[in-house]
């Protein structure tokens, strides 16, 4: 009994197709599913996000008119230059009179002003609040 040409072939494609089926069951059966991830597992549909932290926490109001350098660059999105402006700005115009007057120093807009504005008081000349 001989085989042709043709029949070999046929038998060569379907042992090749046989064994790629059969790798990949085999590999199918080695998939591990306990590492699969879904967004679900780490942000329920449940979960309320966090809001942003603020690092700066003060339970203690700082005082635009009466604050040294060390005071002023506690506060959120001040640096030593920034307290010195204010320090200089309160030295040639007088003290304060709004809290919204801190604009006007080079550097703090609206942005900063927001920052600030749960951290800082004013008084007067007197130590009372405007």
């Amino acid at each position: 009994m001989t085989v042709s040409k043709a029949e070999k072939a046929a038998l060569a494609l379907c042992a090749a197709f046989v064994l790629f089926f059969a790798g990949w069951f085999a590999g199918e059966l080695r998939r591990d599913e306990s590492y699969t991830v879904t967004s679900d597992a780490l942000f329920p549909a449940d979960a309320t996000p966090a809001p942003p932290q603020s690092t700066f926490v003060s339970d203690v109001l700082v005082d635009l008119n009466t604050a040294q350098l060390d005071d002023l660059t506690g506060l959120p999105g001040i640096g030593e230059a920034k307290a010195q402006a204010i320090l200089d700005y309160r030295r040639e115009h007088g003290p304060f009179r709004r809290v919204e007057d801190i604009m006007q120093i080079k550097g703090i807009g609206e942005g900063i002003f927001q920052q600030l504005e749960p951290y800082i008081t004013l008084t007067d000349e007197g130590g009372q609040t405007p």
